[in-house]
């Protein structure tokens, strides 16, 4: 019986997995179990040592003399144990081999029993413990890691318990050291989604496995975050929920990137100029509505097509080859493109085109950013236009005087020749060379008018000089294809305006006319009074009632459809071939007739011509003005000495000889300050002065204004080569002054010097009303 139980006990001491010794009361060992043997042999040649009869606590003490801490602490806890001073020594050791990292727990324990003490010293291998709990932490720390990183938070709520656990990640996000109370949580969830959230978190717990939502938050710190909640209920059999596990996901910069996508996608939806990307060959794939308002094409259209479509043929194809080659090198490509829309209308474009790179640097497509610059480019071309009128002008202004010096002596010599008895043969002769002299007059006077226009005040004036000039101008100038019929009423009432705008309204108008006939037609221009009353404007805004001259330039051409006649007016907007128009000319009679205080009523139909009908407020009190001047006729004088002052040796010799045929007596000089020493010498003779305006040495201006220190009353007549010249002297208020633009006939000189030798003196004025 003694020896079953003592090989039962010695079979159970070997079964133990734990290195075991039982030490006696002088710790001596009395047995090791077999995991003691075994380890001692692969790992230890001291304890290989350690058998029955060895003194274990020599041994511990020889290697705590070696260093070892851990053998010095055994060996004072056996001596305890052995001495009943306490029941039970445990400590915790490393036990690190070359190939692995090993953990021990030693426990030493006092059992007695019938015969003398006893102690069980046991060492507990915790490798496995240790690297399940280091691998553990590890496994956790990359979690808490992943989450960072990953911004993404986790929790668990145990509804049996209530209890809510939340991990650093989710903290972090809500901007708190421990896990928030349910109320907690709601108070911090935005007001505008508080209501939905708890609305799908209780379905969730109703009726679903599953909940998720996006909502945002207020941080305690005041902060917004958005945030992605998703978490899965699970439940018992019964269906009753045990348990959520979640996760949160910070989103707020993945919002506020979408929401620079979104705004971005917005930006190229709205923007004001057209985008257009296509792929690395050149085919399209996106473009936005610019692109489509600009050129007719849709999106649908134009999709996997290439941008050639729009070629119109005028640009130059090395600018194709150029673009191209830029673009394909990676570089950008700037430039100008005259393109053609889907409706075959011819428009202008700068255009921005890039290639896109991919993370290598592969070119994968193209962007091109192109503004419709069609207005501009119109712009540019009248700005020319006005730029080379005003160099015409220019031109004009210097040759002027010269030319109407030329050209004056020609008309005076004729008309002087023309008294002295000719044949037929030579007075048609004569005839002709006035003609030419007086055409070559006009011509230069329209040179002025157009090229450099009038900064005349509005003065009142009648419309037949101005109907007299511009009939001759069309008849001179139009196409012979065209029957033109210019007339005025006889008792046509005079107007406050200014004959240069006027010129520009009727000149648009009737190009306008002949443009809309180009295989000929009829235009007819008339001008006659009329009284509007109250009914007739009401549809013309800003017009007034009373009395009006209505100027109509009608013409049987092409007329205007309905939708092109609400945007004539409109700048830029022409309905003629490109370079064959501004669009400026309308919005420009428009402005001019405004400018005078009337307005402008358009009729037209398609294949019935065009009426333009220009009401401008009229001054019947003035009285009509003469329908026609008075026909020519010479007006002798009676004797006055006249102060003739020119230097064109040619003028001056020929206007003598007239006016002293005409029986006037004629002192001349050659320039402003002869004429003033001439004149003081003469003062009590000379009854008037004709004078050129511009002179060497001193001009007429400044030779006009001497005169009438000296002489306040003397009666003037300024000759002028250039248009506009002498308004000055009007704006400063003298009396008794005629102006005479040259060339001019014989007969409206004598005239002029008859009217203002006729007028009153203010000397005179006030003794007559004395």
């Amino acid at each position: 019986m003694a020896a079953e139980s003592e090989r039962l006990f010695r079979s159970t001491f070997d079964a133990l997995t734990s290195n075991v010794a039982i030490l006696d009361e002088g710790g001596r060992v009395l047995a090791v179990n077999r995991a003691w043997r075994e380890f001692a042999a692969a790992n230890c040649a001291i304890l290989d040592r350690v058998g029955p009869g060895a003194d274990y606590l020599a041994l511990c003490d020889q290697a705590a003399a070696a260093g070892v801490c851990v053998a010095g602490e055994f060996a004072r806890g056996i001596r305890q144990v052995i001495a009943g001073k306490i029941e039970e020594f445990a400590r915790e050791y490393d036990c690190h081999s070359p190939e692995e990292r090993r953990w021990f727990l030693g426990r030493v324990t006092r059992f007695s029993g019938d015969g003398p003490p006893r102690v069980v010293v046991v060492h507990e291998n915790l490798s496995p413990v240790k690297q399940a709990e280091e691998a553990l932490l590890r496994s956790e720390q990359d979690l808490v890691e992943a989450q960072a990183i990953a911004h993404l938070g986790s929790y668990s709520w145990d509804m049996l318990t209530g209890r809510l656990q939340w991990s650093a990640e989710l903290r972090r996000i809500w901007g708190v050291e421990s896990p928030l109370s349910f109320r907690q949580i709601r108070r911090h969830i935005h007001p505008e989604d508080a209501v939905g959230v708890i609305s799908r978190g209780r379905q969730a717990l109703a009726r679903e496995d599953e909940f998720e939502s996006e909502y945002r938050i207020v941080r305690p710190d005041g902060q917004v975050r958005f945030l992605h909640d998703r978490a899965r209920i699970h439940r018992d059999g019964a269906g009753r929920a045990l348990r959520m596990f979640g996760t949160v996901l910070d989103i707020t910069e993945r919002r506020a990137a979408e929401e620079g996508i979104r705004k971005l996608s917005r930006a190229v939806e709205q923007s004001p100029v057209a985008i257009v990307i296509t792929d690395a060959t050149g085919a399209i794939e996106y473009v936005n509505p610019r692109f489509t308002h600009v050129t007719g094409f849709s999106l649908a259209e134009v999709r996997g097509a290439n941008p050639r479509i729009l070629k119109s043929g005028k640009n130059d194809p090395a600018v194709y080859r150029d673009l191209w080659t830029a673009i394909t090198s990676g570089r950008e490509w700037r430039g100008e493109l005259h393109n053609r829309k889907k409706n075959g209308e011819l428009f202008w474009e700068f255009a921005s085109i890039s290639p896109i790179f991919d993370d290598v640097g592969r070119i994968t497509h193209f962007l091109a950013v192109k503004e419709d610059i069609t207005a501009v480019k119109l712009r540019e071309a009248q700005q020319l236009r006005a730029q080379r009128l005003e160099s015409l002008g220019a031109l004009a202004s210097g040759v002027a005087h010269d030319l109407n010096n030329v050209l004056t002596p020609v008309m005076v010599g004729v008309e002087a020749l023309a008294l002295d008895g000719v044949t037929a043969a030579q007075a048609e002769t004569l005839q002709m060379i006035q003609d030419a002299a007086r055409r070559g007059a006009g011509i230069v006077r329209q040179l002025l008018l157009f090229g450099r226009g009038s900064d005349a005040p509005k003065v009142e004036m009648s419309l037949h000089e101005v109907f007299y000039e511009f009939g001759q101008m069309l008849h001179e100038t139009f196409p012979r294809n065209l029957t033109i019929a210019v007339s005025a009423a006889e008792d046509l009432w005079p107007v406050k305006g200014d004959a240069t705008q006027l010129h520009q309204v009727l000149l648009n108008l009737c190009v306008n006319a002949r443009d809309a006939m180009p295989d000929g037609g009829a235009l007819t221009v008339t001008a006659e009074n009329l009284n509007l009353d109250e009914g007739f404007i009401e549809q013309f805004r800003g017009a007034r009632s009373g009395p009006h001259v209505v100027v109509r330039v009608i013409d049987s051409g092409c007329g205007i459809d309905a939708e092109n006649l609400t945007k004539v007016f409109d700048p830029f907007y022409t309905t003629k071939p490109v370079g064959h128009g501004t669009g400026l000319g309308l919005p420009t009679v428009l402005g001019i007739v405004k400018g005078h205080g009337g307005f402008v009523d358009l009729r037209s139909r398609p294949g019935f011509g065009t009426e333009f009908a220009i009401y401008l407020p009229a001054l019947p009190q003035a009285g009509p003005a003469p329908a026609k001047p008075a026909a020519p006729r010479l007006l002798r004088g009676e004797g006055e000495c006249l102060l003739l002052v020119d230097d064109e040796p040619a003028v001056r010799l020929l206007l003598q000889q007239v006016l002293t045929r005409e029986n006037y007596e004629v002192l001349t000089a050659g320039d402003g300050a002869e004429g003033i020493a001439l004149f003081a010498q003469n003062a009590s003779r000379i009854r008037a002065v004709v004078t050129d305006l511009m002179m060497p040495v001193m001009d007429g201006v400044q030779m006009i204004r001497g005169l009438r220190r000296m002489a306040p009353e003397v009666p003037l007549i300024a000759l002028s080569g250039l248009h506009g010249q002498g308004v000055e002297l009007q704006k400063e208020g003298y009396r008794r002054l005629r102006l005479l633009a040259k060339p001019f006939a014989t007969e409206r000189l004598l005239a002029l010097l008859r009217d203002v030798l006729a007028e009153p003196s203010d000397a005179a004025s006030e003794r007559s009303n004395t």
